[in-house]
Parts: structure tokens; C-alpha cells; sequence
């Protein structure tokens, strides 16, 4: 005689059974293979019912063990998500969202990001950017560039004429009458240079003085507005251009004159290696001079090309040239600046002096005021 397995569903703890009467049906929440002796409670992910197990959909889950019916599935919260079976539902990571039936993430799109446990993505907003897909966070305009709309998957540089120095900008400020900026993408104007002048905003190069009597071309202040304020003269020492160099530098506002260091100064012995800080440099009279680079106002850090404000390769700079300063001095090969000029301020990490936005100078002004004959008067 040969033996028959019980059906799923049921079980037989009892041996030498002769019938399918001895096969019992499992109670709720406990379900059976074919030909067990008992029965097996149900796991969590799953309810059973007349000795069957029944998966929870996708998009529910169930943490308890031997459930009795579908109502022990319950759904994902937003932002979650699970499989078919699952004891827990899981939050979408960041760069994704849930799509609403609690089954998917899917990828945010450039432009936008989300957080982990997300229903959707969140634009990017002006001043930021996100090229990529499934970020979890904006990318902030760098200085020199802006974003102006929301959702941008680039950032866009600062048109010639204009400038911005300031990171997570959503424009760019046009150079002012005085200034220009012949170059794209740049976080500051150049000033106009002694014997040039530029009268509009936004101004990409600045003009000549003309003939001043019998001078064939006058000179102006830095930064001057307007033709009317060319004159004859050599004081200040006008420049022969005012054009910025391959590298972006802006030009020496005033010529440089010959040197006026003494004869000794000029001497090999001097600038021998024993005094590593002191260095031979070209000057404007086509000669070479001993500098002491550490303290020197004009050659501050190493030498310069004559004409040349900076040079980014090694970090040496004309510190009177610096557009806007006051007071500065050269300390150990690095520009110190004390003061700037009137509508500038010193920059946060201290090597330039930028220009005050009128905004912020009438928010101050609203703050400030004084008292006159017991009377307080705000400015």
C-alpha cells in the first residue's frame, strides 16, 4: 500500500493514518506544504488564509508574524516604496521620488533634486544649478557667473561689461562709469587707467584722453567718467594701454617711473644668495633691480612684468594697484590691506577691496542716526 501526502493547507501529526480524514485543516494565520506533520505560521510580509499564503502587493508591507487576512497589509507611507512580500517599506534615496503607487523611485531630473524619503523633486532655484540626474542637492553659481531662472541645469558667466563677485547670484553687475571688463565670466571691473575714461555703465574697454594744448594726448585720473576730465600733464603718469593681460589681470592704473633706488641698490653683491628674499626684476627703463620682494609695495611676493598688476603663477602682486584700496603695505610677500576708498570695502578674505552695492549702502544709511539738540534724526 502506498502512502499519501496530506494536501497543502493541512497536516498530520499522527503516523499510520489510513484516510484523508486524518489530514487537519491549519487554523488562520498558518498555511502548509503538501505531507507535513504541522503547520507553519505565517511571516511577516504575508497573511494566510485556509492554509494558504498570500503575499502582501507591492506597495504594502507587514512587520507581524501569523496574519489572518489582507488588512494586515498596509501602505507605504509617501516617499516609500516595497516589493510583493515585503516586511517593511523602504524611503526612496535622495536624488529620487515615490510616483504615487508606492511601488517605484525614479531619477530626478537635471535641474532639480530631492531629498531621501521624497514624492517628488524640488527645482532648483535661481542662483543654483544641477546638470546631472538623481542629485540630492543644487549646485551654487560660482563667482563670475549667474543663473538667472529656476530648474537651469548650467550656470551662464558674466557677459563682458559686467562682473559679480559674489556666489549663488541670479545676475551680474554692469561695471560702472570708470570701470570696465573686457572679458566674460569675471568676478570684478577693471578700473580706467590713468589718461583713459569710460562714461557709461557697463563698458567693455575704456577711451583715450585726446590731445590736451600741445599735447597730443592728456591724462586723467583713475577711474574718471567722462572726457571733461582729461587735462595736460603727466601727474598721474597716464599709461601707454589700458587693455588686460592673457590672463584676465587688470591693468596698472598709473605708468610706473624709472627707479629711484640708490646705486648701491643696484649692485650684484646684493641681491647675492645669502639674501634669498631679494630678487633681480626688469623695471620700465628696460634695466633690472635688486628687490626686496617681501616688502615691496610694487613687487610684493616676487617680480612682475613692468605694466603688470599680478601674475597668477606666483602669486606675486602690485599692491598699489589694487582696484579701490586705501591704505595697504607688503608684509612677508603679501599684499596687507588696512583701507579701501570710498564705495569700496575690504573683501572677506582680505586681498581686495570690492565695491559696495548702493543697496547696501542705503541700508546702512536707514540704520544709522544721531542726536541734535535732544532731537534723534535718522539718516
Amino acid at each position: 500500500m502506498q502512502c499519501t501526502a496530506c494536501p497543502a493547507g493541512t497536516s498530520n501529526l499522527k503516523s499510520g493514518s489510513i484516510s484523508s480524514s486524518s489530514c487537519t485543516s491549519c487554523g488562520a494565520g498558518y498555511y502548509s506544504e503538501p505531507g507535513v506533520s504541522q503547520c507553519t505560521v505565517c511571516p511577516a510580509g504575508h497573511y494566510c488564509s485556509g492554509g494558504d499564503k498570500f503575499a502582501c502587493p507591492a506597495g504594502t508591507s507587514n512587520s507581524l508574524t501569523g496574519s489572518m487576512n489582507s488588512f494586515a497589509c498596509t501602505i507605504c507611507p509617501v516617499g516609500s516604496v516595497s516589493g510583493p512580500g515585503s516586511s517593511q517599506c523602504n524611503e526612496c534615496p535622495a536624488g529620487t521620488f515615490e510616483t504615487g503607487d508606492n511601488r517605484q523611485c525614479r531619477t530626478c531630473s537635471a535641474g532639480t533634486f530631492s531629498l531621501s524619503g521624497s514624492s517628488s523633486c524640488s527645482e532648483c532655484s535661481e542662483g543654483t544649478y544641477q546638470p546631472n540626474f538623481g542629485q540630492s542637492q543644487c549646485i551654487t553659481a560660482a563667482p563670475g557667473h549667474y543663473v538667472s531662472n529656476k530648474r537651469s541645469n548650467t550656470q551662464t558667466p558674466c557677459d563682458a561689461g559686467s562682473a559679480q563677485p559674489l556666489s549663488g547670484q541670479k545676475s551680474c553687475d554692469l561695471c560702472a562709469p570708470g570701470f570696465f571688463q573686457a572679458q566674460a565670466g569675471q568676478v570684478s571691473c577693471c578700473q580706467c587707467c590713468a589718461g583713459f575714461y569710460s562714461s557709461n555703465f557697463g563698458s567693455k574697454s575704456c577711451s583715450q584722453c585726446g590731445a590736451q594744448g600741445t599735447q597730443s594726448r592728456g591724462t586723467s585720473q583713475p577711474g574718471s567718467t567722462s572726457a571733461s576730465a582729461c587735462m595736460a600733464g603727466s601727474n598721474p603718469q597716464p599709461v601707454k594701454t589700458c587693455t588686460q593681460s592673457s590672463n584676465d589681470i587688470c591693468p596698472a592704473v598709473i605708468a610706473k617711473t624709472p627707479s629711484k633706488r640708490s646705486p648701491s641698490q643696484l649692485h650684484a653683491d646684493f641681491c647675492s644668495i645669502s639674501v634669498p628674499r631679494r630678487h633681480w626684476c626688469k623695471v620700465l627703463n628696460g634695466g633690472m633691480e635688486c628687490v626686496d620682494t617681501m616688502n615691496d609695495l610694487e613687487m610684493c611676493g616676487g617680480c612682475l612684468e613692468p605694466g603688470h598688476a599680478e601674475d597668477l603663477n606666483t602669486g606675486a602682486r602690485d599692491c598699489s594697484a589694487i582696484e579701490g584700496v586705501g591704505n595697504v603695505q607688503c608684509k612677508q610677500g603679501k599684499c596687507e590691506i588696512g583701507s579701501c576708498r570710498k564705495g569700496f570695502q575690504v573683501s572677506t578674505d582680505g586681498r581686495t577691496c570690492v565695491r559696495v552695492k548702493l543697496a547696501d549702502i542705503h541700508k546702512r544709511l536707514s540704520h544709522a542716526s544721531t542726536k541734535i539738540k535732544g532731537w534723534e534724526v535718522s539718516l
